[in-house]
């Protein structure tokens, strides 16, 4: 049961001055209160000798390279290689500031994986803004989210639809996918079905059904939610009941608020602690999406795409992997290889991103192929 963590190592906080004259600051105070508070997700490097050492490193080469520093490079990576070998850091992260009058210091952490760090904007006179960061620095990525298997979108009434003797559409939430295999098609709901209530709530809009969902899932207990739905079609209306079930999720490319070095950190990890093939894959694959958000392509693809196995089926499947493999190949100038991930993408029909009630991924390839072609 023990649950494996990511070692962070703070370095602290650097002041350049003009003169190209560096020095270890003491002017990190709310980030190293909120530091202290105790880390729940990460470890922290806690060695003297080796944050001395660290600290002696990123001294020494800012005084020898201040231009670098002044475009925005706070650490080069054979400080983040020296952290990561002698303390066994997964992280680092270190700050600087210029001597600006208006408190403002520069914060970067890097990943000993790659050279590009997550930068944050931080003032001195405002803690709640250090306190805002060590949040995001605890937020482990999610592993799974609810599935429930099936899509939703809204329409409107529509009179004229009863002509001839049919009832007329008084509109709703409208189904439009039920993903085989999915706790919402064993539960019997069908393509075209309408929601009209989630328990006790009426629900008018997909807004409606999706706030009436989370209101289940968040009933105390630890018990998982029953969901029971009132759906009508044209034969009238029934009862579905079903429990979602846990799903993977995937990394969105581009989140302003997500750490992605912390993610890339946390991935490595979940996929050498895996206990099977599919967490495994879920993890690589994870992992190679956090690549693709530094541009990292070849890494991306060989850490990650290449070696993401991932069983063919409903939701997050290779046909997910396959996907993010043609997009990978299309975005670092490699169209032969784009074309193949994404052929094998479109044959994968049932195949989603994002979660496993996500969007089609074998649509979102054969959009992608088409501009290929």
């Amino acid at each position: 049961d023990v649950r494996l963590r990511p070692t962070l190592l703070y370095a602290g906080t650097f002041r350049l001055d003009e003169w190209g004259r560096a020095v270890w600051s003491d002017e990190d105070k709310p980030l190293l209160d909120e530091l202290g508070r105790g880390l729940k997700t990460l470890n922290l490097v806690r060695n003297p000798d080796a944050l001395k050492t660290t600290r002696e490193a990123v001294i020494k080469w800012m005084i020898n390279q201040p231009n670098e520093v002044r475009a925005g490079a706070i650490l080069p990576p054979e400080v983040v290689g020296q952290a990561a070998s002698t303390a066994r850091a997964d992280l680092v992260l270190a700050g600087l500031t210029t001597g600006d009058a208006d408190h403002t210091w520069t914060l970067a952490l890097y990943s000993a994986l790659h050279p590009a760090p997550d930068v944050t904007t931080l003032r001195t006179d405002r803690p709640e803004m250090a306190r805002d960061f060590v949040r995001r620095l605890e937020t482990v990525p999610a592993a799974t989210a609810p599935w429930f298997g099936m899509s939703l979108v809204d329409t409107q009434y529509e009179p004229a639809a009863g002509a001839a003797g049919r009832p007329a559409d008084q509109g709703g939430p409208l189904v439009v996918r039920v993903l085989p295999g999915s706790p919402a098609a064993k539960a019997g709901v069908k393509l075209g079905d309408r929601v009209r209530s989630v328990g006790e709530r009426r629900t008018a809009s997909v807004k409606e059904v999706n706030a009436a969902f989370a209101a289940e899932m968040a009933r105390p207990g630890g018990l998982r939610a029953t969901l029971v739905l009132a759906v009508d079609d044209l034969s009238g209306t029934r009862t579905a009941r079903f429990s979602p079930e846990d799903g993977p999720v995937v990394l969105p490319l581009t989140d302003p608020t997500m750490l992605y070095n912390r993610a890339l950190a946390e991935f490595r990890l979940r996929a050498r602690a895996a206990q099977d093939d599919l967490e495994r894959g879920v993890a690589l694959l994870n992992l190679g999406v956090a690549f693709m958000h530094f541009r990292a392509h070849d890494r991306a693809n060989s850490d990650g795409f290449a070696r993401a196995s991932l069983p063919q089926g409903t939701g997050i499947s290779d046909g997910t992997v396959q996907y993010f493999r043609g997009l990978c190949a299309m975005r670092r100038g490699d169209p032969g290889m784009a074309r193949a991930a994404f052929k094998t993408a479109t044959a994968a029909t049932t195949s989603t991103l994002e979660s496993n009630d996500g969007p089609s991924a074998a649509s979102a390839a054969a959009r992608l192929l088409k501009i290929l072609e």
